[in-house]
């Protein structure tokens, strides 16, 4: 499945180069330094000109990096019965506006928030304008924060064409790993959220970031990680996300030492303090083996690692609005802890294989 996402990934970036030049040419040209971003047509953000850009990717923390946060706009509220959506147009570098969603419970006065990081292949914002999602993610008190990872669906704009996710995996983990702290600044600054308990659900390429996210910033107290990619020599080796034709140019020594700084598995054991959970589902990672067990491997002795043999199984371990009740647990103000439970926990199915 994520390989034919992945497939389809030319015709999209032509699409959204295509749309991002007519865009231009049709006077969505970036308004001067300082101003609010608008939209497009389509209601796309349309990036501003910023003075700082300056950004280091050798770093998780945003030490050595320039960002400032344009004044942020806001696009659209939703009032639903049990919720409210908010979708902030926000920006912080230059030709990269994007859409932050705020899910939060009605009736709450200063929720806890829990990051929703999704894989680059299968990123977009349509869980996060889910009326379903929506109620799962704040029920019991808590708000849920969402947004594309950097060079991702929309955020992918006037590139060369030669460009993407995984040819730029350096920026790409560096900007969005930079975006969350960038975000955490925002809602501090708003003072209507208790960060005080702050958790990530990440999947993937989310999960790495989550991973880089909570090493950087001691504000993030729990994780959930499903699948998580890391050790990039072995990972980039195997993953079916790239073809062997490409393969070629993501194994060579320049291109590793530029990731090597954004490994999870460098980050990972600095999170013992943290409450994390590592799901692997084995049959959808057979060729990525290699570098989940050394993710596993890296993950503090307290980590909570759970295997599924299939994605079945781990559909009916999850299903019933049990996929983020995890990460919730953990940052209730008496919630269980992970490292109550030190050994590392495998389902039947998954501990019967030889």
């Amino acid at each position: 499945m994520r390989k034919n996402l992945f497939s389809l990934r030319n015709t999209s970036r032509v699409f959204l180069f295509v749309l991002s030049a007519a865009s231009f040419v049709h006077g969505q040209n970036p308004a001067p330094p300082g101003m609010t971003p608008q939209t497009t047509g389509d209601g796309t953000p349309a990036s501003i000109t910023l003075r700082h850009t300056v950004e280091d990717w050798n770093r998780i923390t945003l030490e050595h990096s320039e960002l400032k946060m344009a004044p942020p706009n806001l696009g659209e509220v939703d009032k639903e019965a049990n919720y409210t959506r908010e979708r902030w147009q926000m920006q912080w570098r230059d030709l990269d506006a994007f859409d932050l969603y705020i899910v939060r419970p009605k009736g709450v006065e200063k929720p806890p928030v829990i990051f929703y990081l999704y894989s680059s292949e299968v990123a977009s914002k349509r869980p996060f304008i889910n009326d379903g999602w929506c109620q799962r993610a704040t029920a019991d008190g808590f708000a849920a924060i969402g947004f594309v990872p950097a060079l991702a669906e929309d955020r992918f704009q006037m590139r060369p064409m030669k460009q993407w996710y995984m040819s730029e995996l350096q920026e790409a983990l560096a900007e969005t790993t930079h975006d969350v702290q960038m975000i955490l600044n925002y809602l501090q600054q708003r003072g209507d959220f208790d960060l005080s308990r702050v958790g990530v659900f990440g999947t993937g390429s989310g999960a790495a970031v989550g991973i880089l996210s909570a090493a950087a910033d001691s504000r993030i107290q729990a994780l959930d990680l499903v699948n998580p990619w890391g050790d990039w020599p072995s990972w980039l080796k195997t993953t079916p996300l790239l073809t062997p034709i490409e393969r070629k140019d993501y194994v060579t020594p320049e291109f590793l030492v530029k990731v090597a700084p954004l490994d999870p598995v460098k980050w990972l054991p600095q999170l013992a303090d943290r409450r994390v959970r590592i799901q692997i589902i084995d049959g959808e990672v057979k060729q990525e083996k290699e570098s989940l067990d050394a993710v596993e491997a890296a993950a503090p002795r307290e980590a909570k690692v759970v295997h599924y043999a299939t994605v079945a199984e781990h559909r009916t371990a999850n299903d019933k609005g049990r996929s983020f009740q995890w990460v919730k647990e953990q940052i209730q103000p008496h919630g269980p802890y992970a490292r109550e439970s030190s050994a590392r926990e495998e389902t039947p199915a998954a501990a019967a294989k030889p």
